[in-house]
């Protein structure tokens, strides 16, 4: 993401942001405007403004079981020095019991492993209270997930509001640099191109006659340019969409070499995973977020860049072309797709 805009779920319609329901667990968290359902806890308004308009997230302890759970997660971002993140909480037992659950914040890296960075147990009180979050250690790309879970009683709502992050995360001055971050292209630079610059995705059969496209840092980007030489366009994909299509565009005049992550004089500052290769204009949304057998008709390389170690790129289609990686780290992918029927 290039700006983690401040998340307050909204101050006259309730509003999630950047944020996601965690789909694994039993219930969801809720928005309101006014205090929570449930007598004795909760808080009486929002944070942001004071209690006057705005709304806040919660989860609803009254009916559900104990121990159930509701979480928020961020997509990926980019951490690193500077990086920190604060929220509000609001977690009121104002009975003559213990009944509060807890908030858990929690940090998952490309590894896939979630790190417990805050934790809040117990009644702390009617009134809203800050947590802070040092992201600064973590390296690269990571996401945040804000979990709470009922405790003994009903009367143990756990709000959240008010999540902001610090300038230094994200990508802010990535989306607006012209620089060129090159994903696939020619060692002359004048060839078949693919970058990314200033927030926007540029392909093109040459670098004399680009199309460009939306696209979002900090997050698996599906990418596709599909060339037909009978009747001349070029088409750009991203994300299963056609993004913009351009006519009377002429085939290079010479076969050169393809490189991954290099155009020219520049080099990728990035992460890329599943290259595939054909000779013929597949309907991408077949094998949008696929993995791919390996077999398919017309595919000429596929690079599944899972090998983990070693200079070695292995080629999984039916050439068996391998390729030789330079200058380049191996990371665990966060990237999920799905088997090909």
């Amino acid at each position: 993401m290039c700006d983690l805009a401040p998340i307050t779920f909204g101050e006259k319609a309730s509003d999630v942001g950047f944020l996601k329901q965690c789909s694994d667990d039993k219930e969801d968290w809720k928005l309101t405007n006014k205090a929570t359902p449930s007598k004795q806890t909760g808080p009486s308004g929002d944070h942001t403004t004071g209690g006057r308009s705005g709304y806040y997230a919660y989860l609803e302890a009254s009916g559900i079981s104990i121990g159930n759970r509701a979480s928020f997660e961020t997509p990926w971002f980019a951490a690193g020095d500077g990086c920190n993140m604060s929220f509000f909480y609001h977690m009121s037992d104002r009975s003559s019991g213990n009944n509060m659950g807890t908030l858990l914040v929690e940090v998952k890296t490309v590894d896939k492993t979630w790190f417990a960075v805050f934790w809040k147990a117990g009644n702390q009180g009617d009134k809203w209270h800050q947590g802070n979050v040092d992201l600064s250690v973590f390296k690269g790309l990571v996401a945040v997930r804000f979990t709470a879970a009922k405790g003994k009683g009903p009367v143990s709502d756990v709000a959240l509001d008010d999540i902001s992050f610090s300038a230094s995360c994200g990508s802010k001055k990535a989306c607006s640099s012209p620089d060129e971050i090159p994903i696939l292209g020619t060692k002359e630079g004048t060839g078949v191109h693919l970058s990314v610059s200033g927030g926007r995705i540029q392909a093109g059969m040459s670098s004399k006659q680009l199309i460009s496209g939306n696209f979002t840092y900090n997050t698996w980007t599906h990418v596709a340019l599909q060339y037909n030489n009978k009747t001349q366009e070029q088409v750009l994909f991203v994300n299963d969409k056609v993004d913009q299509l351009m006519r009377s565009i002429s085939a290079p005049s010479k076969q050169v070499p393809l490189l991954l992550g290099q155009n020219g004089a520049q080099h990728m500052a990035g992460q890329i995973d599943e290259v595939q290769i054909w000779n013929t204009a597949v309907n991408v949304s077949v094998f949008y977020g696929k993995y791919l057998k390996g077999t398919e008709q017309g595919l000429v390389r596929y690079y599944k860049c899972d090998q983990g170690e070693g200079r070695h790129l292995k080629d999984s289609g039916p050439a068996k072309k391998h390729g030789v990686v330079y200058g380049t780290d191996w990371l665990s992918s966060s990237l999920a797709l799905t088997k090909l029927n």
